[in-house]
């Protein structure tokens, strides 16, 4: 039974809707980037159903029609007893970042300019305040995975995944995930974004500095392993602004929504002259200004750069052996003999 069958007050039916169409297609958006072709799976899955591999533009347009509905039905914002549900920015977001890897570039750009008009986001004044448990679901947070420690199992496990150390938190650091000297070059001294960002040392057990290179974005000491208060932030209203850019191309519009990005983390302002290209200009700034938020691999597909960056910056990375899409799981192959496996 579906939920257009349930009786209930009807604007939150389409409010659940429009939360459940945003969610699945935040899954398959992700699953997409990931692996390419993948089953698309609209209804209830029931015994016996055979699961047929469709083709990424297919994934898309349904995720458009489908983010279109859920902007639609969902509210612009929730009252504080329900703040972290999906909203119309997020939705409208998520759009964007569907619409730009489609290559329609135009239609991106209408939905940005929506939600800069229209859904009241705006930058945090210091680049430092996104971040930590006191900070979240800011005025430049559009959508959030909401985490919350104490044993009950809604806690994070980042905090402790991408530490270095057992001695910054509460249990194992396993270190995953480390910035690479590439990606820490890549600032200049006076970029504010860094430190928030990176750690390149800590004071360990035994009082001695230990050179290590981690992720600051989700630090914390939750008071059990893997159980962090900190939030994971899926968009912000940064992102916007720089695929708002990228959606323009390059004009003097697209430089000044750069150098707002740009400014807030203590920089001049970049325009024709600098040096690169635009592309090569409006990656970097995402790359600085994104680090560490799920964005790199989708931005590298994108804008068609991920073996042109292996072999500039991981000199340890065979360009040719760059793959753009994973291999689907054997256990998933064993189980969908009619799969086809991924090749590049």
């Amino acid at each position: 039974m579906g939920i257009e069958s349930v009786e209930m007050e009807e604007s939150l039916k389409q409010r659940i809707i429009g939360e459940a169409l945003f969610l699945r297609s935040l899954m398959y958006y992700q699953l997409t980037v990931a692996y390419g072709n993948i089953p698309l799976q609209l209804v209830p899955y029931t015994a016996g159903t055979v699961l047929e591999q469709v083709d990424a533009m297919t994934v898309y347009a349904q995720l458009i029609t489908d983010l279109g509905s859920a902007e639609d039905n969902l509210p612009v914002s929730y009252p504080a007893s329900d703040v972290g549900r999906a909203t119309k920015g997020a939705a409208a977001t998520l759009l964007s970042k569907v619409l730009l890897t489609k290559g329609d570039n135009a239609a991106a750009a209408d939905v940005l300019k929506r939600i800069i008009d229209n859904y009241g986001y705006q930058l945090v004044e210091n680049y430092k305040d996104i971040w930590g448990v006191s900070n979240e679901n800011n005025i430049e947070s559009i959508f959030e995975v909401q985490f919350m420690g104490g044993g009950i199992g809604q806690g994070s496990a980042f905090t402790n995944e991408f530490s270095p150390s057992a001695f910054l938190q509460t249990g194992s650091g396993f270190g995953r995930n480390r910035p690479t000297q590439a990606l820490i070059n890549s600032y200049s001294a006076e970029d504010e974004r860094f430190e928030p960002s990176i750690g390149t040392s800590f004071i360990n057990a035994q009082g001695e500095e230990t050179l290590a290179n981690y992720i600051r974005k989700y630090e914390s000491d939750p008071s059990s392993e893997n159980d962090s208060d900190v939030n994971f932030i899926v968009f912000r209203y940064a992102d916007v602004l720089l695929m708002l850019a990228e959606a323009i191309g390059e004009s003097d519009e697209s430089y000044q929504l750069i150098n707002e990005v740009r400014e807030r983390a203590g920089l001049s302002g970049i325009d024709p002259n600098t040096p690169g290209t635009f592309e090569e200009k409006l990656l970097l700034e995402r790359q600085l200004e994104l680090a560490f938020e799920n964005h790199r691999w989708a931005d590298l597909r994108r804008f068609d750069a991920e073996r042109e960056v292996f072999e500039v910056a991981e000199t340890m990375v065979d360009p040719s052996d760059v793959r753009e899409l994973f291999y689907i799981p054997q256990r998933e192959m064993d189980i969908n003999p009619n799969f086809v496996q991924n090749s590049n």
